[in-house]
C-alpha cells in the first residue's frame, strides 16, 4: 500500500460531499437544503467539514497501520481486474457508515413540516 496522493484526497472528499448533499442514495432525494431541514446552513457545513476531517484522518492513518495488519487482511484478490484487499473493502464500508451517520446529523426535520403543512381541510 502506498501513501495516498493529493488527488485521492480530493476525489474522496468530492464523492463524500456529493453523496451527502445530493441524496443520490435515497428515494426522497436531498432534504439537506430543503425547507424541511431545521438545521441552519452554517451548522450543516460545519458538521460536514468535521466528517471530512474524520475521513481525511482515516486516509492519513491507513498507510501507517497497514504494515501491522495480518496478512489475511492485506492480501489482495482480483475484482474485475483490480487488486483489492480486505482493508480496502473495510475502508469503503467505513466511508459508507460515516455518510449514514453524517446524514442523521445534518438533517433535522422541522416541526412545521414544510410549506404544505397547514393546507389540510
Amino acid at each position: 500500500m502506498q501513501y495516498f496522493s493529493w488527488w485521492i484526497y480530493v476525489l474522496a472528499g468530492a464523492l463524500f460531499t456529493v453523496y451527502a448533499f445530493t441524496g443520490l442514495l435515497y428515494k426522497e432525494g436531498s432534504l439537506v437544503f430543503s425547507e424541511q431541514n431545521a438545521k441552519p446552513l452554517s451548522a450543516v457545513l460545519i458538521v460536514h467539514l468535521e466528517f471530512l476531517l474524520i475521513l481525511f484522518g482515516l486516509m492519513w492513518i491507513a498507510p501507517f497501520v497497514y504494515p501491522y495488519l495480518p496478512n489475511w487482511m492485506t492480501d489482495t484478490f482480483n475484482v474485475r481486474g483490480a487488486a483489492v484487499s480486505s482493508v480496502d473493502v473495510l475502508f469503503v464500508l467505513a466511508m459508507g457508515a460515516l455518510h449514514l451517520i453524517e446524514r442523521r446529523w445534518i438533517y433535522l426535520e422541522s416541526e412545521a413540516g414544510g410549506p404544505d403543512a397547514g393546507d389540510e381541510k
